[in-house]
This record gives structure tokens, sequence and C-alpha cells, in this order.
């Protein structure tokens, strides 16, 4: 009798286990399944609201004159000899005479750079003697060419120095600029290349680009209100701010004009005025709006 009832005990708890496991399994497939209907749930949703967002976008606009207040142009000296020991003793000469008017008009030294030293060989044809073939009558032998060959007879040594004048206006007293262009010609030295510019021009832009932004956000603000919507985050933002260009003097003074006013009289330089500059920043906004 003992042994039937421990046989029909354990039989239940065998028989309970078995069904706990099996509510057990029921339980976490019921989890998994509520959380995968509410994840799908829930990218449906995200889709749901990506797709049907809108946007708009506003453009600003700025623009800014400003008086230039750098003058930079380049000054070029050439000059040839029998060989290279020649030609640089000659440039040396020379580019010191130069920079010494530079600086006696008001330029400062750290402002004379070096932009390009090249020194190249100095071709010259040279004509052979006609060798006549033998027995060929001299009216014969005119037709037959005679030939040239290229010999090196010299170094060329070519130089050009940039030259920046900051604060034009402010140095105008100091920085003779008529007086630096008539002197340096007077000393068969060429000199090109005008340019106007702005020394720091990123801090004009940025303030030019700043005003634009500004005001394509005020415009982008009317906009909802007219609208009826609410602006959101600032999904992208373009910027065509345009560069100042320099201004070119237009002048070349070379040595083939001071040559044919040398006879008569001191050459007479132009008047070199900057101007005016025109800086354009436009820029646009994209908003996502509610």
């Amino acid at each position: 009798m003992n042994n039937l009832q421990q046989n029909i005990t354990e039989f239940v708890q065998a028989n309970n286990l078995r069904k706990n496991l099996a509510t057990l399994i029921l339980i976490f497939i019921a989890l998994f399944l509520i959380a995968k209907t509410v994840l799908t749930y829930k990218q449906a949703v995200s889709y749901k609201d990506n797709s049907t967002i809108n946007y708009i976008s506003v453009s600003g606009k700025a623009e800014k004159y400003t008086v230039p207040d750098t003058l930079t142009f380049n000054i070029t000296i050439s000059e040839e000899g029998k060989d290279v020991s020649e030609v640089t003793i000659k440039a040396k000469a020379k580019a010191d005479k130069a920079i010494a008017i530079l600086i006696a008009n008001g330029v400062e030294k750290e402002n004379i750079k070096l932009e390009n030293y090249n020194v190249s060989d100095k071709y010259e044809n040279i004509s052979q003697p006609c060798a006549y073939p033998q027995n060929v009558k001299m009216m014969t032998a005119v037709s037959y060419p005679c030939p040239t060959n290229s010999k090196i007879v010299g170094q060329i040594l070519t130089q050009t120095m940039m030259v920046k004048v900051r604060d034009i206006e402010k140095n105008a007293d100091n920085v003779k600029r008529t007086k630096i262009i008539s002197e340096l010609s007077a000393e068969n030295i060429k000199v090109d290349g005008f340019n106007f510019t702005v020394y720091d021009m990123e801090a004009v832009q940025k303030e030019i680009r700043d005003e634009a932004i500004k005001n394509a956000k005020e415009d982008a603000k009317k906009l909802a209100r007219s609208l009826g919507v609410r602006l959101n985050e600032l999904s992208s933002f373009s910027d065509n701010t345009q560069p100042a260009y320099p201004l070119n003097g237009g002048t070349t003074y070379d040595t083939m004009s001071v040559k044919s006013a040398r006879s008569n009289m001191a050459p007479v330089a132009p008047e070199l005025t900057p101007g005016q500059e025109k800086i354009t920043s436009n820029v646009t906004l994209t908003y996502s709006i509610k």
C-alpha cells in the first residue's frame, strides 16, 4: 500500500512539472510575439512619420561695398652676361637698388618677397661656311643651303619680386606709389601686375555671410507664420558667398616707355586709385516644419 501511494505521488508531481514547463514555454512564446508586434508597430509609425515630414527653404542675401586696403605689384629684373657669375652680380646690384628705392618710399622690407629667380642659357644662331661640292659651278652652288648651329653665348637671369603695401590710404603720405613706379622704371626695372585687395578678406566675407543668414532666418519665421506652421530643426545649409576679385590697376610701366622718354624728361607714372569692391553672400536655409 505504501508503494502504491508513493507511485501516485510521484506521478502527480511529474505531471505538475510537465504542466509548469508547458506553461512557461507558452508564456515565453507569448512575450516574444508581443515584443515583435510592438517593434513592428514602432517601425511602421517611424516610417510613417519620416515619410510625412515637410520642409521649407528660404534664401538670404547680403552685399557690401568695401574699399581695398592693400596694393600689390611685381617688379622684374632681367640681366644678360657671358656667364652665371656676371649676370648674378649685375642682377644683385639692380635688386639692391630696387629694394633701396622701395624702402626709401615707405615700403616695409618684410613686404618685399622674392617670387621667381631663374637663370637660363642665351643662344645665338651661328652660320657655318658653305661647303661647295667639287666640279660644281658657282652659280649652281648658290642653291645649296648653308647650315646654321645654335650656340650658347651667355646667360640670362630673370628675377621677380612681389611688393605689398598695406593700409594704402593710411600710409598715402609715407608710401609714394607713383614715385616708386617712376624711380624703378628709370632704372630699367619693369613694374606691373597692380592689384588692389582687402587684406583680411575672410573677416569681411564672414561679416556679410552672417548678415545673409540673419536675413534668411527672419524670412523663415515670416513664412512659417504665413503658412500656419512651426519651424523645427535646421536640416541643411548652403553658402554661395562670392569672393571679391582683386582690382587690376591695368597699368604696365616698363622699360620701353622709359627709354622713349629718358632723352627728354623723367617718366611720369600713372596715378593709381583703389576704387571699391562689391562682396555678395547668398545662403539657403532648409527647415523641417511641424
